[in-house]
């Protein structure tokens, strides 16, 4: 019986067209059915295959061929072809019946799970509101432009009617629907607002004239649809009955118009009534409005006249009409501003301090919506500024928003702010509150996605604030700025806080190049507090005169004290390790005794000098040292008390069970005794708590790491240093200026202390000069930490009129590019209009005189590799060999090596005795060498002869002679050595060279016969002869040039040497302005071939399905986007997909090994296996990466969160690892928000399995105290 497979899926008898299926065992199961009235034809069991992962499938015989074996079915991987069909089964048609009839008997089916209806909800209501389609005209109101009264309105068609924000990046796109807007941060179908600074987008010009009205009178216009009988004649209704008269008057009462209602016009002319003696009464009112607001227009334009010319008005700066010019402006720091309550009379915002001087420059220019950027210390008051934009925004009813570079700023800043504004937001990763109020407070990446996604909320926006600024440098998140910074559109206003770095005025420059905005610079290097500088180097506790100031609030070095300090002996021992430098190490019985001896000083001070803060780069040590100061009381009864009512009031929001996590009940002792941590590892309610009583002044002495000192405005009287060394995940080193300037700079608090005091235990061993160039050396330096990834690069490609060169473009990496853009621009004017007005008339010369030029050019940069090799080779034998010098001052004229040498460039040096003509002693006049034809005659000098000894390089040699001669080149060096030197002729060894020099000339006109080469010096590989090979082609196709034939050659050679220089001229400009000539241009173009590859863009650069998907993803795009395309999470539960993905999120490199089930085990093979492939397909693309995949997952919390999403309390799921408990809540947060990115790209592809498990998995890792709602946030 023959078979066929229809696509794959159907199969049965040709003869009889029956056609059976059935699913049983993963497999399909085909039989013919049988006809009664014919011979039963033999039955043939098939089963469908499926393979690859495409899902595609094969028809192939099954092993059993009757339907009582059907319960033996074999697994897919047991399946082989068979040989002959099996015999008529007698019973086939019984087997068949019960088949059909009893389907409950078989368990595989389960009916509710094969088909599911959602019974639709007949809803008329939503019949009655339709979209309507934009109007297409609007009345617009003319005015005067002197007295801004209204004249008439006139109707005019709305322009951009049909944009949308599917197909447009223009700010007069039409509002995204309600319905669609989807949340505040926008969508990834959404296009971008088109950035500031780019140039405007071209409209194409349309080749349809506009008219004014459409004429049916012309033969243009067709009246009869195409295959349809005669149409309507339009010139029987176009009659002089029919005409209307339409008022030409150009003034129109406003009055009318806002009094009367708006009908429409009928044909009832009856209506249409004409009151002559109220023309009459209009027009008289409409003349003398004319005669008062001709008169008002006068004097008015003299009042403005005159104000101009009296220089009374500020006139705006005009923006720089080059590139090349400065975009920014210092501000001047001296200048008088006592009249600022003047100048800006009504202020947004008032404070009940008197602001500083930079405080009040920064809101003059706001005051004029000019950009500022802002470069002060640390708590020197920079929120002002932020706080008056925010004003101006309230005032205006515009929208601003403030970006911090790290979450908990973040929240405090939307606490400071809703108490100061009231109607503030917050959106971060994992919280959104109020993103409909005027001021949002926002994570850099947030605002980014913004960008990205064409929020309408970007429209309503007048200032963006960026404090930190200098959070730039930040390897792994600096790219973040620069692409915020980039995409803004050109109406937001831009407000940059930072502390203060040593180039301030080359970030301004950038940020107002690539916006097209002048930004002004205010930078004070004043602090509010002065800071002193102490050394701790106790050799015992027993006084405190081991505190050594080095540094006073003047900044002036105390030379005295710091020798002294580096005199003192210590109690504490080298101790040297292989491989490593000597360094102090302090055990740790002896650090608790000096903090707590070191703490008690302090405190006992008058003033006292807590409280302290104590930086310590080291999580486990903050813990340890914390622990030191455990039976150190610190605190008072009431503030013991203050602290334990503050305490059990903020933890309420934990279960009881979390209340008695080890780490809760530990702070708890610890803060009680005025002694607190500050660190990630730390539970972030119980770092909000830490912080808030920090605020109260209830905390002592806090151990933090490096974090406390970015961003969160919390003042010390005092700031210990336990080191000056901390290892940055590469190496361990010292503490740079900037990093030392932020952390100390904690030190004073404003309105409280007269002086801030920063204290470094001395326990390391470290040099004066380092210390020194440490407290006292410039600030950091901002950098470009700009990079590529594969998720710019396909929001951007999605955008049909953005490119991703113009992001690359416009990098803070390429500043130097664009200073230089404008001066290249003027440079190529003149080259183009040279190279058109040099052609060539000569009918020899215009064949192949460029390409000469261009063979000539080769052969000399050839020689001088031929030559370099030659010298390299024989440089023991170089002396006393003849060489042919050809340079812009000799033309082959030959020469004696009397010695040689190389210089630090490699380029060897080689003191030569040429010979010369006795007319030419002093000077000669030659073409330069590249203007000259190739000839390899040698300079013969007729009448008499001299010599010069000049040193020359391998690019003056043309030639080497193969044999050395018997010249004494030593006396000859001899006679012309020391500062002495005379040329002399007279003397014997000169003499003699001389004239061998002229024999050799004489005899070998044509240049010299026996010339070395490689066969010579026994070189034979592959890339030397391909150098000899190039050499001889240029010589050989310059012989052969036809323009040879041209009686002024030599003349024409010139021009055209000067031409072929310009081309190269020409050439080298184009190539530096353009894209080619980007950092990263090769790199972008290794990674467009690599998303190609994988299917994410296609050959035109088109986003398709798999590059959509991976716009959705924020982190490690490629991999996930890879498991969710390769089916390889959703035949997962839930838990176990949550549990896999947290190797994404989970950064730390040391930890405990997990206890895996055989499931997430082969989940994670998987994924390794992924992983190791994208890293070898990098590697195939030579693909510049910052990280490997394999390097960036790790598999350390699988275990935790599988428990915690099976529903096992935090305390338990402790006990599984030694990682910290804030390193798991901020892991779990953080794998929240890639479990959305999944369900979002499951949601595209249509996967609904996957959708609803990733549901479900964000259910089951979102509760407790790892999602505790932020204190500031209440």
């Amino acid at each position: 019986m023959p078979v066929k497979v229809m696509n794959g899926n159907y199969a049965g008898d040709s003869d009889t067209g029956n056609y059976f299926m059935n699913w049983h065992a993963e497999a399909w199961t085909i039989k013919s059915l049988p006809d009664p009235q014919k011979p039963q034809p033999l039955a043939v069991d098939m089963t469908l295959v499926e393979y690859g992962s495409s899902s595609d499938v094969e028809v192939i015989p099954r092993i059993y061929g009757a339907f009582s074996q059907v319960d033996h079915f074999p697994m897919r991987t047991q399946l082989l072809p068979c040989g002959l069909p099996p015999t008529e089964d007698s019973n086939l048609k019984s087997e068949l019946e019960k088949l059909l009839l009893s389907p409950e008997d078989l368990p595989i089916f389960e009916l509710h799970k094969l088909q599911q209806l959602w019974p639709h909800q007949s809803d008329p209501s939503s019949l009655y509101h339709v979209d309507l389609k934009p109007n297409q005209m609007t009345l617009k109101v003319t005015r005067d432009m002197v007295t801004g009264m209204q004249q008439e309105y006139e109707e005019v068609s709305v322009e951009n009617s049909d944009l949308t924000s599917r197909n447009s990046t223009s700010l007069k796109r039409s509002p995204i629907p309600e319905r669609d807007r989807g949340p505040v941060t926008g969508q990834s179908i959404n296009m971008p607002f088109w950035p500031g600074g780019f140039d405007p987008l071209q409209v194409q010009p349309t080749d349809i004239e506009e008219t004014d009205e459409l004429n049916f009178n012309t033969c243009e216009l067709l009246t009869d649809p195409p295959n349809f009988g005669p149409g309507m004649n339009f010139d029987r209704i176009i009659s002089s009955e029919n005409k209307v008269e339409v008022s030409k008057s150009s003034k129109i009462p406003i009055s009318e118009i806002l009094t009367t209602d708006i009908t429409w016009i009928e044909d009832d002319k009856s209506e249409e009534v004409i009151d002559n003696n109220s023309n009459d009464d209009d027009n008289q009112i409409v003349a003398n409005t004319e005669s008062q607001s001709q008169n008002q227009s006068t004097v008015l334009k003299e009042e403005i006249d005159s104000l101009v010319n009296s220089g009374n008005v500020p006139v705006a700066e005009d923006k720089p009409k080059t590139v090349n010019q400065r975009w920014f402006s210092r501000v001047n720091m001296d200048q008088n501003i006592d009249n600022f309550h003047t100048i800006v009379s009504d202020m947004a915002f008032e404070w009940p301090f008197e602001l500083d001087v930079f405080q009040k420059l920064a809101i003059m220019k706001l005051e004029k919506h000019e950009n500022v950027f802002v470069a002060a210390h640390t708590s020197a008051g920079k929120t002002v500024v932020a706080e008056y934009a925010i004003a101006l925004a309230a005032k205006h009813l515009t929208k601003v928003v403030y970006t911090s570079p790290i979450k908990a700023l973040s929240n405090q800043k939307f606490r400071d702010f809703k108490n100061t504004f009231g109607d503030v937001g917050l959106l971060t990763g994992d919280v959104q509150i109020n993103p409909e109020a005027f001021c949002l407070i926002m994570t850099t990446e947030i605002l980014r996605s913004m960008l990205y996604n064409g929020s309408d909320t970007i429209r309503d926006i007048e200032w963006v604030i960026f404090d930190e600024v200098h959070y730039i440098n930040d390897d792994e998140r600096g790219v973040v700025w620069e692409e915020v910074l980039i995409l803004l559109p050109d109406h937001v206003g831009l407000i940059l806080l930072s502390a203060t770095v040593s180039n301030s005025d080359e970030l301004a420059d950038w940020v107002g190049r690539t916006k097209r905005k002048k930004i002004h610079v205010i930078s004070t290097s004043k602090r509010p507090v002065p800071l002193e500088h102490f050394l701790y180097r106790p050799p015992d506790q027993k006084n405190d005169k081991d505190l050594i100031k080095i540094l006073d609030s003047r900044e002036i070095l105390l030379n005295d004290n710091l020798r002294e300090a580096f005199r003192r002996p210590t109690t504490t021992k080298k101790i040297s390790q292989t491989g490593s430098k000597n360094t102090t190490r302090v055990k740790p019985k002896t650090e608790a005794q000096i903090y707590q001896f070191l703490i008690k000083t302090l405190m006992k001070k008058d003033p006292s000098m807590v409280p302290a803060v104590v930086f310590v780069f080291s999580r486990k040590k903050c813990d340890s040292l914390a622990s030191s100061l455990s039976s150190t009381n610190l605190s008072t009864k009431d503030e013991k008390s203050k602290i334990k009512r503050m305490f059990n009031k903020s933890i309420a929001v934990l279960s009881d069970i979390d209340k008695k996590l080890p780490q809760v009940i530990w702070l708890s002792h610890m803060l009680e005794q005025g002694v607190a941590v500050h660190h990630s590892g730390i539970l972030p309610v119980l770092k909000e708590i830490v912080e808030m009583l920090y605020q109260e002044g209830l905390v002592k002495c806090l151990f933090a790491t490096e974090t406390f000192a970015i961003g969160v405005n919390m003042p010390a009287k005092c700031v210990i240093f336990d080191t000056i060394f901390k290892h940055d995940g590469n190496c361990r080193r010292r503490l740079n200026p900037g990093e030392y300037i932020q952390m100390a700079g904690r030190a004073g608090r404003r309105g409280k202390d007269e002086t801030g005091i920063d204290i470094i235990l001395f326990k390391d061993e470290i040099k004066e000069i380092d210390l020194l160039n440490m407290i006292m050396g410039k600030p950091q330096k901002l950098e470009s930490k700009f990079r590529l990834t594969y998720g710019m690069a396909l929001k951007v490609l999605r955008v049909e009129h953005l490119q991703v060169e113009d992001l690359m473009w416009r990098s803070f990496a390429e500043l130097h590019k664009q200073i230089q853009k404008s001066s290249l621009e003027k440079r190529m004017e003149p080259l183009q209009a040279r190279l058109v007005s040099t052609d060539f008339d000569c009918p020899n010369c215009a064949v192949d005189i460029d390409s000469y030029c261009e063979k000539l050019s080769y052969y000399h940069q050839h020689n001088k590799n031929l030559q370099k090799i030659l010298l390299s080779e024989m440089q023991a034998k170089i002396k006393g060999r003849f060489v042919v010098v050809n340079n812009d001052t000799h033309q082959n004229a030959l020469g004696i090596v009397l010695n040689m040498r190389t210089n630090s460039k490699g380029e060897f040096l080689c003191t030569t005795f040429i010979l010369v003509a006795k007319a030419e002693e002093k000077s000669i006049s030659l073409k330069p060498k590249e203007s000259r034809p190739y000839s390899t005659e040698l300079f013969i000098p007729y009448g008499g002869c001299h010599y010069k000894i000049e040193i020359i390089t391998e690019n003056d040699i043309a030639a080497i002679s193969k044999n050395s001669y018997k010249i004494k080149t030593d006396k000859i060096m001899e006679a012309h050595s020391g500062i002495n030197f005379k040329e002399n002729d007279d003397n014997e060894d000169v003499h003699a060279a001389m004239l061998e020099l002229k024999k050799i000339s004489e005899n070998n006109p044509k240049g010299l016969q026996a010339v070395l080469s490689f066969s010579d010096i026994k070189r034979f590989d592959a890339a030397y002869t391909n150098i000899k090979s190039d050499y001889d082609n240029c010589i050989a196709s310059m012989k052969s040039s036809k323009c040879l034939t041209c009686p002024h050659f030599t003349e024409h050679l010139v021009i055209a040497r000067n031409r072929f220089i310009d081309r190269q001229n020409l050439e080298e400009v184009k190539f530096k302005l353009s894209k080619e000539n980007l950092a990263l241009q090769a790199d972008y173009k290794r990674r467009k071939q690599l998303l190609e590859s994988l299917g994410y863009i296609d050959e035109r650069d088109v986003v398709q399905l798999k590059g959509r998907v991976a716009c959705k993803i924020n982190n490690s795009e490629l991999l996930i986007t890879e498991l969710v395309f390769e089916n390889i999470l959703s035949p997962r539960e839930p838990e176990e997909i949550a549990a896999l993905l947290s190797c994404i999120v989970f950064q730390q490199k040391n930890y405990s090994a997990p206890n895996l089930t055989d499931a997430l085990i082969q989940g994670m093979n998987i994924i390794k296996q992924k992983a190791r492939e994208l890293d070898e397909l990098e590697k195939d693309y030579h693909i510049q990466v910052y990280g490997t995949y394999t390097d960036n997952i790790n598999f350390g919390l699988v275990e935790v969160v599988y428990e915690w999403a099976k529903g096992k309390p935090f305390a338990e799921i402790m006990k599984l690892t030694d990682v910290s408990e804030g390193v798991i809540v901020r892991c779990m947060q953080r794998l929240e928000s890639t479990c959305m990115d999944v369900q979002s790209a499951a949601k595209i592809i249509g996967d609904p399995v996957l959708f609803d498990k990733m549901i479900e998995a964000s259910r089951m890792i979102k509760r407790d105290i790892c999602f505790t709602a932020s204190l500031y946030i209440k």
